[in-house]
């Protein structure tokens, strides 16, 4: 009976190890999903990286980021996928404005792109308010001098050709 006893009471535990290790990983899935969601909103990240590091660390007391596989971080024994996270947190902005959002990012490209061709046509003494007002209007008129895919395929066969 006693036999019978302990190995029900053996089952048990790897049940419960299994689990714990299970919760482990879907509650940093969840704080790294989180993580993402906030970033796509532009919202500033300091309270979801910190639900991130608490999710490792109790992962890697379950053994979930520490357990020393390839997909883990690739460290031997204990602490590999630890290393891991806290490099990838560490490299994560926590200022209190956020992070650009990818429509905010393109906006300023544009913006950027409209003050490069400015002042690509400034004159090389800087010019003064005139030379500025006369560069912005030139770059706002000036047409794009883009080339047609076949009049490169026509430079490439005549170089190939020759």
């Amino acid at each position: 009976m006693r036999l019978k006893l302990g190995a029900v009471k053996e089952v048990l535990d790897v049940n419960s190890e299994s689990l714990k290790r299970s919760h482990a990983a879907n509650r940093l899935s969840l704080a790294v999903f989180s993580l993402s969601a906030v970033a796509a909103v532009g919202a500033p990240l300091g309270a979801e990286i910190a639900g991130v590091a608490a999710a490792a660390a109790a992962a890697a007391g379950g053994g979930i980021t520490g357990s020393g596989t390839e997909a883990s971080g690739g460290g031997s024994g204990n602490g590999g996928g630890d290393s891991l996270v806290a490099a990838v947190l560490a490299s994560v902005p926590t200022s209190s404005i956020g992070v650009p959002t990818a429509s905010s990012l393109a906006d300023r490209l544009v913006d950027v792109n409209r003050s490069a061709r400015a002042l690509v046509l400034m004159p090389g003494g800087g010019g003064g308010l005139l030379a500025a007002a006369i560069a912005s209007a030139a770059s706002w008129l000036r047409v794009s001098e883009r080339t047609r895919w076949w009049s490169k395929a026509r430079a490439y066969n005549r170089w190939r050709f020759r």
